[in-house]
């Protein structure tokens, strides 16, 4: 199997360095790759960091257009339209390496696994699809009117080039998803998804992971959530916003130890200087802050008053209701399913906290 490796980056080049010392290594060490090419692209020229190219294959510019009028709503969006534009050069570059998957993410996005990784590009529903990704399931018991609505992850997308080639799926100029309708509402993720329902062919689109077992940098059910910490025990993916968050090298310096990355050059360097084990946690092959008792009364009172009307609302108005509806409608499923599979997720607002709270 030939996999290429894309890295999006602001100017974090710091991540791209040893997130690919790991993904090299794993596979030099490993051989369950036939070949493995890495690359990173971005907005800005990378500096001259050593060892840098001797896991990177090539640096690549993403142009823009800086008229867009995206960047007039926010300089933000920048960085979302390279994101965008970077998909498809990646499935260009991609093809003129005759390589079979191209996956693309973020230079804070590390795969700690690569047996896992190899047994995702294995899946059937991977080779069957043109295109897999994570999406996340955002549900409420207030608004249960659908099974849930889909937060599409710009991190770890595969590309099965051979189909998306087949299928001309990214043989586009201006596709309606630069110009969607709700950008501002959901950003990037929006935009992605948009893009999936433009361009890839019905039954083409894959969801390899909803996320539900991912935890934040508390050791909590996070789901979908990025921010600040998301670590995916099930495929061992690790997404860890260390360039605006700086207490997360500590807790990144301990994942890397525990899983032995320090056996690699530049790893070894960074768990040296970040060294800071207390209050840290290990378990489970992961690594989280232990919680103070402010974090945990202001977790609780969050999160209990919420969690308990939720529970009330679903056993006593909702799940006599939909038991009826199912029943005379003859459905598979209820609105609640998706609900049930997200119950123990704790809410976006909580998850995301700041670990000083």
């Amino acid at each position: 199997m030939k996999l290429n490796f894309f890295w999006n980056v602001w100017d974090n080049y710091d991540d791209v360095l040893l997130g690919s010392e790991i993904i090299y290594n794993l596979n030099k060490e490993a051989k369950t790759l036939h070949e493995l090419k890495i690359y990173s692209q971005g907005g800005y020229k990378p500096p001259k960091i050593p060892d840098y190219f001797k896991y990177v294959t090539n640096h690549f510019d993403v142009k823009i257009d800086e008229n867009n009028r995206l960047i007039k709503f926010h300089d933000k969006y920048k960085g979302v339209l390279r994101v965008m534009n970077g998909i498809k050069q990646a499935y260009e570059v991609s093809l003129r390496d005759n390589a079979d998957f191209v996956i693309i993410t973020n230079a804070d996005s590390w795969v700690l696994d690569i047996f896992k990784l190899t047994k995702i590009l294995e899946q059937k529903k991977v080779l069957n699809s043109a295109v897999s990704l994570r999406v996340g399931i955002n549900s409420g018991l207030e608004i249960n009117y659908g099974s849930y609505v889909p937060f599409f992850d710009d991190h770890f997308m595969i590309l099965n080039l051979n189909l998306c080639k087949q299928f001309k799926v990214f043989e586009y100029q201006n596709p309606n998803a630069f110009n969607s309708i709700f950008f501002n509402y959901g950003g990037i993720h929006y935009m992605l998804g948009v893009l999936m329902d433009e361009r890839v062919p019905r039954g083409l689109f894959n969801i390899y992971s909803d996320m539900r077992n991912c935890i934040n940098h508390f050791g909590e059910k996070s789901g979908f959530s990025l921010l600040p910490w998301q670590y995916d025990p099930d495929h061992s993916l690790l997404h860890a916003n260390c360039y605006q968050e700086p207490y997360l090298h500590n807790l990144r310096g301990a994942i890397l130890k525990l899983n032995n990355f320090d056996r690699f050059k530049n790893c070894r360097k960074y768990c040296k200087k970040y060294n800071n084990s207390k209050n840290i946690i290990k378990k489970n092959k992961t690594v989280f802050f232990r919680r103070g008792i402010v974090d945990f009364i202001n977790y609780s009172i969050h999160y209990y008053p919420l969690h308990i009307y939720h529970t009330l609302l679903k056993n006593f108005k909702y799940k006599k209701y939909l038991k009826q509806k199912k029943y005379l409608l003859k459905r598979e499923s209820s609105e609640i399913d998706n609900y049930n599979l997200y119950e123990k997720v704790l809410p976006l607002s909580i998850s995301s906290r700041n670990k000083h709270i």
